[in-house]
């Protein structure tokens, strides 16, 4: 949801709006970075030091992001007490400083033109030994440079992709594995950034890397929330990005070997259980149900949806849920009479 920069404070809860003010006269934001044209970042004390960041275009607040725990709302005491600072000029109020504050003279570069400057002056050279020093001597620099350019040198994959996931889960987890809640925001950010790079390709009709990427974030990620702190259910936002792309690329026309390939998979993660106990489990025979074309295909769905039976209940979910897809599958192959016939046979179940 997009907040007006000018107004913000009319569309914001009053209490956070109080406890924001009072962060920021009380001198807890420290001053923000401009990363790239309007694109601020910031830290903010509080229980522990938080990072907001905050991207404003067109006099609109489009983009807002803590990693503070808080849930009640869009918008934390600690986003608002950044834009408060941002707009100390308007405002008359007498804010505590820091004794290292100084007063700026100029207007600052943005990080990005100074990394830009920088890229423009150093020697191509040079550079290259700096980052060879930095693989040398930081490993977590390493990991990510040869997971982000490895597809110079490699071939596309689904394990180009799987290995820049591991990297990023390796680097982000501690010495027991495990992530805690402000690093798996921090993974899920940047898997969520490969998911919006498998859109693009959809866009641009590239539907096997949209694949590769599509089943590299659900592979990783649902092995990855076993061992995170996902209470706010970002990775489970990941999982549900990588099953749209499956959707979106089954909706596409694509060559024969691909449908056949993604068809596979799909059923087959559903009979190896690979997302059991999730919700997204029956969607692999949903998505599969798109990427059907004949008897043989129809068949194998058929055969994984028989395995699933009513529980003891008066109504169970995943049976209903089961029985919806092969409805679907029936008008698909045998037409809507058919669907109907199946359909008033098991009203009780719908």
């Amino acid at each position: 949801m997009a907040i007006p920069y000018k107004s913000f404070e009319q569309h914001i809860d009053e209490t956070i709006l109080e406890r924001g003010f009072q962060y920021f006269k009380k001198g807890y934001v420290n001053e923000p970075e401009e990363i790239g044209d309007g694109e601020f970042e910031a830290t903010v004390e509080g229980t522990e030091q938080y990072l907001v960041q905050i991207s404003i275009s067109n006099n609109n607040i489009t983009e807002y992001n803590c990693t503070c725990p808080f849930d009640s709302g869009p918008v934390c005491k600690h986003i608002v007490a950044v834009i408060f600072y941002l707009q100390q000029n308007e405002l008359s109020v007498e804010v505590k400083t820091k004794h290292s504050a100084t007063k700026k003279t100029s207007k600052k570069k943005t990080l990005s033109e100074q990394v830009d400057e920088l890229l423009e002056k150093v020697p191509h050279e040079k550079l290259k030994v700096y980052i060879k020093e930095k693989c040398n001597n930081d490993k977590s620099f390493r990991q990510l440079f040869l997971a982000d350019l490895a597809y110079i040198v490699t071939p596309d994959s689904q394990a180009l992709y799987a290995n820049k996931i591991k990297a990023l889960i390796k680097i982000a987890s501690d010495r027991h594995g495990y992530l805690d809640y402000y690093k798996t925001s921090h993974v899920a950010t940047e898997v969520l950034l490969l998911i919006q790079q498998a859109e693009n390709h959809i866009e641009n009709s590239n539907y096997q890397t949209a694949v590769y990427i599509a089943l590299a974030v659900l592979e990783e990620m649902a092995k990855a929330i076993e061992y995170a702190d996902d209470s706010s259910g970002e990775i489970g936002g990941c999982l549900d990005g990588a099953m749209s792309i499956l959707i979106m690329v089954a909706n596409e026309t694509m060559d024969e070997e691909l449908r056949l390939s993604l068809l596979i998979y799909l059923i087959t993660a559903f009979s190896k259980n690979m997302l059991n106990g999730f919700d997204w489990q029956l969607e692999f025979l949903d998505t599969a149900v798109i990427l059907a074309k004949n008897e043989a295909d129809a068949k194998q769905i058929y055969a994984c949806l028989e395995t699933v039976k009513p529980k003891d209940t008066n109504w169970d979910w995943n049976y209903s849920r089961a029985l919806g897809i092969k409805h679907k599958l029936i008008e698909k192959m045998d037409g809507e009479a058919k669907a109907t016939q199946f359909l008033e046979q098991h009203l009780s179940n719908s």
